[in-house]
């Protein structure tokens, strides 16, 4: 059977379709590994427009600019020097902001501890990237055994 590269249009930009690749593993099971579970390679860029990928920065962000506000209210009240309030304000986002992710990202690596400790104390237990394995590859044998009922009939 003869298969070619169809063009397919986008919005963006046109682009080749390509056959499907056929198995060459004996037993059915595709010799590319699974995708990974692992969220993709972060560039600063990506980063930079989406920082709740980084863990405690929303916490230490919101909890430095609620007590920086704070800090700017009472020096303001105390003072009555606008500029004395905001430097205090400045000082205060910053160092509870640091005081905070610091709690923060040593409460988050100790669970991070907990969890590979209690994985590797508990052998029998599949790791989530070894059940998505597992599912990926029943759902490919599935797929190919109703092609195969499909071309036998």
């Amino acid at each position: 059977m003869l298969q070619c590269a169809v063009p397919v249009r986008t919005r963006a930009h046109t682009t080749m379709a390509q056959p499907p690749k056929e198995s060459t593993a004996s037993d059915g099971a595709s010799s590319a590994p699974p995708p990974s579970l692992l969220p993709p390679p972060t560039s600063a860029n990506s980063i930079l427009m989406n920082p709740n990928r980084i863990p405690c920065f929303r916490k230490s962000f919101l909890t430095g600019l609620l007590f920086g506000g704070f800090g700017w209210a009472a020096a303001f009240l105390i003072k009555k020097d606008a500029k004395f309030a905001f430097k205090t304000s400045i000082v205060t986002f910053a160092v509870l902001s640091s005081i905070v992710w610091v709690d923060c990202r040593t409460k988050f690596a100790r669970q991070k501890q907990l969890i590979a400790a209690s994985m590797d104390a508990h052998p029998n237990m599949k790791s989530e990237r070894e059940l998505y394995r597992d599912r990926a590859m029943r759902l490919e044998e599935e797929e190919l055994a109703s092609r195969k009922r499909g071309e036998a009939q």
